[in-house]
């Protein structure tokens, strides 16, 4: 009896006719739903790539390499890690140092290009300066770091530390 009342309250709150009609309600609703996550990640694409311009043109030259160092509102790594991929195609050679505060969350994360890495630049290094700004620290490979810290009121002077070092580095 117990069983029979739970489907038919899933029914109705699936808005199926019948219990019988479940299934078929169960996989529409699984279609919308594919179909939503494919229209939200061509917006959400489409919006990268404007924002990736907008980060190309603030962009600063030093030496001949395009420096990117900005605070980005609430992405995650993941977002963040995905900008810096689109920026090093976009422009290079470049140097990438990007922030954002995500779920309460200080992230900080430094990319650089084959070029830089290969003139013995880290990006795991550029991270650690920028991070102790904001009572953090971190680390990762020469050509990608990431950082975390505690002081998300001192995330722009991280980004202005940030940009100091590698403009240095770049002998700019």
């Amino acid at each position: 009896h117990a069983d029979e009342q739970l489907l038919k309250d899933l029914a109705i709150q699936l808005k199926a006719q019948r219990v019988e009609d479940l299934p078929e309600r169960v996989t529409a609703l699984q279609e919308e739903v594919r179909e939503l996550k494919r229209q939200l990640n061509k917006q959400s694409t489409q919006s990268a790539a404007g924002l990736v311009d907008t980060l190309v043109q603030s962009a600063v030259k030093v030496g001949g390499t395009t420096v990117v160092a900005s605070v980005i509102d609430s992405t995650d790594a993941d977002g963040i890690r995905a900008l810096i991929d689109q920026l090093r195609r976009k422009a290079s050679p470049t140097a990438v140092l990007l922030a954002s505060v995500h779920e309460e969350k200080i992230i900080l994360i430094a990319g650089l290009s084959s070029e830089l890495v290969e003139k013995k630049l880290s990006a795991s290094e550029w991270v650690k300066a920028a991070a102790k700004v904001v009572g953090g620290g971190g680390g990762g490979r020469p050509d990608l770091a990431q950082a975390g810290g505690k002081d998300p009121s001192k995330l722009a002077e991280a980004i202005q530390t940030g940009t100091k070092w590698i403009q240095e580095k770049l002998g700019g």
